[in-house]
């Protein structure tokens, strides 16, 4: 049975505080919150569609190499779970390595910009075109654009 501190407190006519040092310290409850999972939306799906045919005609004849990030939650969604994010880039030559990075590094875009684009993106560029031209197309995340 779940119940919230603040819930146990007024069925017990107990203050917050108190409920709190009986459940942790003496009881040796943890308390938890549930985290919202998010996955892809219908909507999200469409704008990133939307967005692509726009850009398809200004671009004709070019490859482009799509890139995409996302969050995978390890264990279950309380404050104690783990979680990786994992960054893939695709295009019509080949994909490139898969990018891991654990939940508790900060991402910004110094981060992105040094351990993935030059790290792993260039080199795989590289690999993949030489010095053909090609298009890489982000999805507009804030630290792919900062």
């Amino acid at each position: 049975m779940k119940l919230s501190i603040q819930k146990t407190a007024v069925d017990l006519d107990m203050s917050i505080g108190t409920v709190h040092i009986i459940m942790t310290k003496d009881l040796g409850y943890k308390p938890y919150n549930k985290r919202k999972v998010y996955g892809v939306t219908e909507a999200a799906t469409k704008k990133k569609l939307d967005r692509a045919k726009l850009i398809l005609p200004r671009h004709a004849g070019q490859e482009f190499v799509f890139s995409d990030e996302k969050l995978f939650v390890l264990q279950q969604p309380y404050n104690s779970a783990s979680s990786v994010i994992v960054w893939e880039a695709i295009s019509w030559r080949g994909k490139l390595p898969m990018v891991f990075i654990e939940r508790i590094v900060k991402i910004n875009a110094v981060y992105y910009k040094t351990e993935v684009l030059e790290k792993v993106v260039a080199l795989a560029f590289q690999d993949l075109y030489g010095k053909d031209h090609y298009v890489f197309q982000y999805d507009g995340v804030p630290i792919n654009t900062a």
